[in-house]
């Protein structure tokens, strides 16, 4: 089946010709520590990986707007180091946001309230933000990873599905992505075909009637130019409700 792509993608096109005309910058919005966090726009280059797993979250709350501190929140079986990263899902202001709190308790955690207010001044769109938790590394590619869920006011009282956003950096003709519980039992698998070159994507995965424990994401992909392909291997923690 064809990915679906991020939703964000039609729209954007006039947020970036706007963005270059009007760009302009600023030294208040340079990347650096604010109070518990580091963020800002961060224009330092770095290498592009041909395949990158940009956000995993739970829930997103759906009436979001700029100017309202929001949160993060996400569950540990057992305490952990956790690098959570905020990115945009397609570049254009190279804006990221890092937590500078890593050491994290079993249970659930919550970040925030974290204002947005350098998200609103920059004209950034909430929609074309990622997240992701990364366990005990910042690097990405394949590892431990935490779903996490960002609201304003209420988090989700229970948790069944959740939304993977890649970006492709090499156009990839199959994707074939499976979920293996603890039992190593497939509870989903699905192949994508004919995924664009820097063109983020959304895979959804139901969770409804999945038992809480351990689950690996395995994604195993084919170039459409070149041999070889993206491997990557996930795993996290289901944790179907806040009790």
């Amino acid at each position: 089946m064809r990915p679906t792509f991020y939703k964000i993608v039609p729209i954007l096109f006039f947020a970036i010709i706007s963005n270059l005309l009007a760009q302009d910058t600023d030294v208040r919005y340079t990347y650096t520590q604010r109070g518990d966090r580091l963020e800002g726009l961060n224009f330092v280059h770095v290498n592009v990986p041909d395949f990158e797993l940009v956000s995993f979250t739970s829930y997103r709350e759906l009436n979001q707007t700029n100017n309202q501190p929001t949160k993060l929140d996400f569950y540990l079986p057992q305490s952990a180091k956790v690098h959570i990263l905020v990115q945009e899902v397609l570049l254009i202001e190279y804006y990221q946001m890092r937590p500078i709190q890593v050491d994290w308790s079993g249970g659930w955690n919550t970040y925030g309230p974290w204002s947005t207010d350098l998200i609103a001044n920059v004209g950034l769109s909430p929609e074309n933000l990622a997240m992701i938790g990364r366990v005990g590394t910042k690097e990405i590619g394949s590892g431990n990873i935490v779903p996490l869920s960002w609201y304003t006011t209420n988090p989700a009282d229970a948790i069944s599905q959740y939304s993977l956003i890649c970006r492709a950096n090499e156009a990839i003709y199959s994707l074939d992505v499976k979920v293996l519980d603890s039992n190593n039992q497939t509870t989903f698998d699905k192949i994508y075909y004919d995924i664009g070159k820097g063109m983020p994507f959304e895979i959804s995965l139901d969770f409804e009637r999945l038992a809480e424990g351990s689950y690996t994401i395995l994604i195993d992909g084919k170039y459409e130019h070149k041999l070889g392909g993206p491997k990557r291997r996930f795993t996290f923690y289901h944790k179907p409700n806040r009790q």
